[in-house]
């Protein structure tokens, strides 16, 4: 058993695309989410929880017909605004039946680069949690440039987990860790359990995301890693498919690959 510190404390859960939609469809993985809407909804007694959710594009794409994640901002932008409000009701469907309330948050990295935004942004969140809200949280794509782009959820989600000092980051994928090669490819490839320092080989482990319809990948996580542990939150990469997947993070069960800050002792 390995155990991060159980204090109560804030999950960032992070939500990948290929959890909420199938990316060669753009179909919704009702069954998953609503796997892991009800382990959210258990957890929540012990911890206050914040969802950072893809899949809006995905489901925008979706609704208008389209099978491929488009190159033109507009159409990407138009895709976030139509699918943001469906992947919203779904949520609130998914939480309604547990008595729990979720808040739409909206954030753009510019708006939180300036001392009174990030306060703003942190001030809020924090109230939303204080009334047992499930704040979830995505870009605001409608208004984002490529310059001011957090680029990814999974950095998003760093900036989410900085913003309110997370006990941990959870980023929940379709892979349940990180290898020292493609295990679909390399039957030698070793899961990583615990890493401590990211290294070269740590990067170059690293592969590009197959999704249709999904950004970042691999390499987008390290980096989300690395901005987490900076600010001392330990990350957690799983796969949101594995069974109980959070109740075994939440019990410190071994489950997928975790990073660990400097100095930050775990019990095994």
């Amino acid at each position: 058993m390995i155990l991060v510190a159980r204090n109560a404390g804030i999950y960032v859960i992070k939500l990948g695309t290929s959890l909420i939609t199938d990316v060669n469809t753009n179909e919704i993985r009702i069954e998953t989410l609503n796997s892991l809407t009800d382990q959210i909804a258990r957890i929540k007694d012990d911890k206050s929880i914040v969802i950072v959710s893809s899949g809006a594009i995905g489901l925008g794409l979706h609704s208008l017909g389209e099978l491929r994640r488009p190159k033109e901002m507009a159409k990407k932008q138009a895709a976030a605004a139509v699918g943001q409000n469906i992947l919203m009701n779904l949520y609130e469907k998914l939480f309604n039946k547990r008595q729990i309330t979720i808040a739409q948050v909206l954030l753009t990295k510019d708006g939180i680069s300036e001392e009174k935004g990030y306060i703003n942004a942190r001030n809020t969140i924090q109230t939303l949690l204080d009334y047992g809200v499930i704040p979830i949280i995505n870009e605001n794509d409608t208004i984002a440039t490529e310059e001011i782009q957090f680029g990814d959820n999974d950095n998003l989600a760093s900036y989410v987990a900085e913003l309110v000092q997370a006990e941990m980051l959870i980023l929940l994928t379709d892979t349940d860790g990180l290898y020292t090669g493609d295990p679909t490819i390399y039957e030698s490839a070793k899961k990583f359990e615990i890493i401590t320092e990211i290294t070269e080989e740590i990067c170059n482990s690293a592969n590009g995301t197959k999704g249709a319809c999904s950004v970042g990948g691999m390499q987008s996580k390290i980096e989300a890693a690395k901005r987490a542990l900076a600010s001392n939150v330990p990350v957690m990469i799983a796969s949101g498919f594995e069974k109980d997947v959070l109740f075994k993070i939440y019990e410190g069960k071994k489950c997928g690959t975790l990073f660990l800050p400097k100095g930050m002792k775990i019990d095994e």
